[in-house]
């Protein structure tokens, strides 16, 4: 279920929190005027989770969506074991510690969270950076969030 909430957000970024300023729940943005800095907010049902879990390594292209693959943002996971079904490492990322993106518990499959900014049409130019060795602000948001990295055994 959506609700809509009433009051707009003026953005300083293309970023904004829920009113708590933390990510209890998953904040989606929308309907941005073009040259303006306000956005409708829509406030998603459902809890996101402190710590979501992104398979492979530690590296800018893991932590940079793939072009035209993924266009919901960065894929993670609620738990560990989903992030890396056939086992190995695993980052764990702390979503308090976001400041440019945000945590969208988006499933299918089940335990999916997108990371990504606000403003979905920020995803494909972040994302074509993906291979060129340009670190996007939102690929450095992640990596700054990264708080430990766990290996899962295979299964």
């Amino acid at each position: 279920m959506v609700e809509l909430l009433d009051e707009h957000v003026d953005l300083a970024c293309d970023v904004a929190l829920d009113a708590s300023d933390d990510f209890a729940s998953a904040v989606a943005l929308r309907d941005a005027p073009v040259g303006d800095c306000k956005r409708s907010c829509v406030r998603a049902s459902g809890v996101t989770p402190r710590l979501v879990y992104r398979g492979g390594s530690a590296q800018t292209d893991n932590l940079t969506p793939r072009p035209g693959i993924d266009t919901t943002g960065l894929s993670t996971y609620d738990n560990p074991a989903a992030a890396a079904p056939n086992g190995g490492k695993v980052q764990v990322i702390d979503t308090s510690l976001l400041k440019l993106n945000g945590a969208f518990p988006d499933a299918p499959p089940p335990g999916h969270v997108s990371l990504a900014p606000g403003d979905a049409g920020l995803i494909d130019p972040w994302a074509v950076t993906r291979g060129t060795g340009v670190v996007d602000p939102l690929t450095q948001d992640i990596m700054d969030a990264t708080i430990d990295v766990i290996r899962v055994p295979k299964p």
